[in-house]
């Protein structure tokens, strides 16, 4: 007969541990990003790490938001209410594109507030071409934590680590090729960088849809049900 203690410290490893990983595949992008700025020129680098901090800025507001969703979700889940946990998780994907859109519109008209603020014209001209695009992935990127929040509350976290490990990958690809026009790519620069981040955070939202629309809790729930697939 196993310990009761040692049960429980494995049932939070085999959760946490995915959880884990998977945080630390979205920091490996965000260095991929300042990796790839770098190669670009000193002044893309500054421009971008700019850029880049105002969206961390505005994106971290967000993720706050959305976990606190996740909690709401797992107390449902843990109080035997599926139902429920799904329209909370429901209504956490409408209040992330609610504030995706907010998001991008305050990010699309930084330039005036960051001048003000002393930064340089060259600066925020290359942080501007960085955050053309990039807010794009807020939709994606505030969903994927919402659905993550439902998976980890009915203990399927693995999905979200190898979704988050393969949006890496492809990520660094990208954006790689991209930089070097590989393949006869353009070479599209900070639009480049914020695009690939954009279309990866969006796919990996998809991808984990898709997963809990194949494999729904059982009973199958209204958020598995509306999923796409």
């Amino acid at each position: 007969m196993q310990h009761p203690a040692r049960t429980e410290l494995w049932a939070i490893l085999r959760l946490a541990g995915p959880l884990i990983a998977s945080q630390l595949a979205h920091m490996l992008m965000v260095l991929t990003d300042t990796l790839m700025m770098a190669r670009l020129s000193p002044e893309a680098l500054a421009g971008g790490g700019l850029g880049a901090a105002s969206y961390s800025f505005v994106s971290i507001f967000c993720i706050g938001v959305i976990a606190a969703v996740g909690t709401l979700v797992a107390i449902r889940q843990g109080a035997g209410d599926i139902e429920g946990a799904a329209r909370l998780t429901q209504a956490g994907l409408w209040l992330a594109w609610l504030m995706a859109l907010v998001a991008g519109l305050l990010l699309w008209n930084l330039k005036p507030l960051l001048l003000l603020f002393g930064q340089t014209e060259s600066n925020v001209h290359a942080a501007g071409q960085f955050l053309l695009i990039l807010p794009f992935a807020l939709p994606g990127y505030l969903s994927f934590m919402a659905l993550r929040g439902f998976t980890s509350a009915i203990g399927r976290a693995t999905p979200v680590m190898v979704i988050s490990l393969g949006g890496t990958v492809a990520n660094f690809l990208l954006n790689y090729a991209l930089i070097t026009g590989m393949f006869g790519l353009p070479k599209l620069g900070l639009v480049g960088i914020g695009l690939v981040t954009a279309i990866v955070a969006n796919c990996m939202a998809v991808a984990l849809a898709w997963h809990i629309k194949r494999h729904p809790p059982t009973p199958p729930t209204r958020c598995a049900r509306a999923c796409p697939g």
